[in-house]
């Protein structure tokens, strides 16, 4: 009975060889790995989703900034803008003051210009005549072009193009188009 109990110790006192040794530390620097590569793509990928959203925000401000502007303004009110197809970097308006004894729109002696301005000319600068005053409508855009078609006036189109740059440094673009029809 003895004997049984040194052997089983001899068994259990056993030790891992070399060869079990490195096949676990293998096993364990390829699991290592792949979740050190999974946690690098997800976290490129939140960098990417990051940035491409901030440049969304931006040309949407501007979009929805714009809209409301353009939107209350006439064809004879747009300056800088003939309804003839070309694209324009930049556009006037005047926005309507109220109606005149004959029922007739009034504009407003002031304008309010859209353009790209700032040290880059990456803002979109909302510049009203009167002051004047510079608001900066939205960051990052890397241009805007208005134009009129001479079969549809009273509509005014407008592409908008934003850039940004990743946490890394990887170039983003984005482009929005839209379509304002003028109220007056």
């Amino acid at each position: 009975m003895e004997m049984q109990k040194v052997k089983r110790k001899k068994q259990s006192l056993k030790g891992s060889t070399l060869v079990e040794v490195m096949v676990t530390m293998l096993i364990f620097s390829i699991l290592m790995g792949a979740l050190y590569m999974s946690m690098n793509v997800s976290q490129t990928a939140w960098a990417v989703n990051s940035a491409q959203i901030g440049l969304q925000r931006e040309l949407r401000k501007a979009m929805e900034q714009m809209k409301k502007e353009i939107f209350e303004t006439g064809s004879i009110a747009i300056n800088d803008v003939p309804a003839n197809g070309n694209w324009y970097p930049s556009i006037r308006i005047r926005r309507p003051a109220g109606l005149s004894a004959n029922s007739s729109i009034v504009w407003q002696a002031n304008m309010i210009q859209y353009i790209l301005g700032g040290a880059d000319l990456t803002e979109l600068h909302q510049i009203n005549s009167v002051g004047p005053t510079v608001d900066i409508v939205a960051h990052n855009i890397q241009s805007v072009q208005f134009r009129r078609q001479s079969e549809t006036p009273d509509v005014v189109e407008v592409a908008l193009v934003g850039e940004d740059a990743t946490l890394k440094g990887d170039p983003l673009t984005y482009q929005l188009n839209f379509k304002i029809e003028l109220r007056n």
